[in-house]
C-alpha cells in the first residue's frame, strides 16, 4: 500500500475516520468494553464502510471492530489502520492495540496511522519522539507509509488553549516532520499560521477534525486547502447527531443511525471531497 492509494483522482486526500470507537461509544452513552457495545461498534463500522467508502478516497478503521467490514469496502477506496489504544491521560505514551501492529497493517494491505498526543515541552516529549521514530523506522522496513495524527495538547495533557496552539504546533511539526509520510494537523487558528505550516513541510499535510461541528470544519478546510493543505481526515463532524437517535428505552436506534449514515453523513463527506478537489483544480499540485 502506498499513499497514492488514499488519494482522489486529483491527487488530494479525502479521508474518512472510522476509528473513533471511544468517541462513538461516548456519543451513544455506552462503555466501549461492554460486549453489547463491541457488537454495536462492529455493526457501525460495517455501515460506515458500506455506505461511505465509495464517497471518499480512503478511510481509517479500528481493526478491533472494522476488519470484518472490509468485505463491504468500495474497491476504489484505500484503507489505513489505527495502531494504538486511546489513553485516559494525553501525557501518557501510546500503546499498540492488542495483537496488532505494523506487520498486521502490512498484511492487510493498509497504511499505518498513529495518533500522538504531544506538546514540545512536556516531560515525555523525548520519549514520544523516540517511539515515533521507532514506529516510522518499522514502517519503512515493512515498506508501508505512516500517517501521523499529531494532536497538540496542553503542557500537562488535556486541551491546549487556542492562543497557544499555533506556536506549539509549529514547534512540534519542526521536530517531527521527518518521522512520517503524511501529517494530520488541527486547524492552527488563522491564515498565517496555516500557511506557515505548509512552508515548514516537505511532506503533505491534511486537516484533521476533533470536536468541531460540520460547518466549522468545512470552513476551516477551505482555508487550510487554500494555504497548502492537501486534504482532510474527518470523523465526528460527519455524524454528531448519532447520540440523539434513541429508542423509547434509550437504546441506540439502529435504523435511524443507518439512515443518518447513508444520507446526511454521506452527503457531508461527498461535499468535503468536492471542495478539496475544486481547490486542487484551482491550485494544481506541483
Amino acid at each position: 500500500m502506498t499513499l497514492s492509494a488514499l488519494k482522489t483522482a486529483r491527487g488530494m486526500f479525502g479521508l474518512a475516520n472510522f476509528d473513533e470507537s471511544e468517541e462513538l461509544a461516548r456519543l451513544l452513552g455506552l462503555g466501549v468494553a461492554d460486549v453489547a457495545t463491541e457488537v454495536l461498534l462492529q455493526d457501525l463500522q460495517q455501515l460506515f464502510i458500506k455506505e461511505l467508502s465509495g464517497a471518499c478516497s480512503g478511510m481509517v478503521i479500528d481493526p478491533r471492530f472494522g476488519l470484518v467490514g472490509l468485505t463491504k469496502k468500495n474497491s476504489a477506496s484505500g484503507v489505513a489502520f489505527r495502531l494504538t489504544e486511546a489513553v485516559n491521560q494525553t501525557s501518557l505514551l501510546p500503546k499498540f492495540l492488542p495483537q496488532w501492529g505494523v506487520e498486521e497493517v502490512k498484511n492487510n494491505l493498509g497504511v499505518a496511522k498513529l495518533t500522538l498526543p504531544y506538546h514540545p515541552q512536556e516531560d515525555l516529549a523525548l520519549d514520544k519522539k523516540k517511539l515515533l521514530n521507532e514506529i516510522n523506522d518499522f514502517c519503512s522496513y515493512e515498506k508501508i507509509p505512516l500517517l501521523l495524527d499529531l494532536h497538540i495538547t496542553g503542557l500537562g495533557g488535556g486541551k491546549i488553549h487556542p492562543d497557544d496552539l499555533a506556536d506549539a504546533q509549529l514547534a512540534a511539526v519542526q521536530e517531527l516532520r521527518g518521522s512520517c509520510d503524511l501529517l494530520a494537523l488541527d486547524y492552527p487558528g488563522n491564515v498565517l499560521a496555516t500557511a506557515t505550516l505548509t512552508a515548514e513541510l516537505d511532506i503533505p499535510w491534511i486537516l484533521v477534525s476533533r470536536q468541531e461541528n460540520y460547518e466549522e470544519f468545512k470552513n476551516h478546510l477551505r482555508e487550510a486547502l487554500e494555504n497548502g493543505a492537501q486534504g482532510f481526515l474527518v470523523g465526528r463532524p460527519l455524524w454528531p447527531e448519532i447520540g440523539q437517535l434513541r429508542n423509547k428505552d434509550l437504546t441506540p436506534d439502529k435504523l435511524a443511525i443507518a439512515k443518518l449514515i447513508a444520507t446526511t453523513s454521506r452527503d457531508r463527506l461527498i461535499e468535503l471531497v468536492r471542495i478539496t478537489d475544486e481547490v486542487a483544480e484551482q491550485q494544481p499540485l506541483d
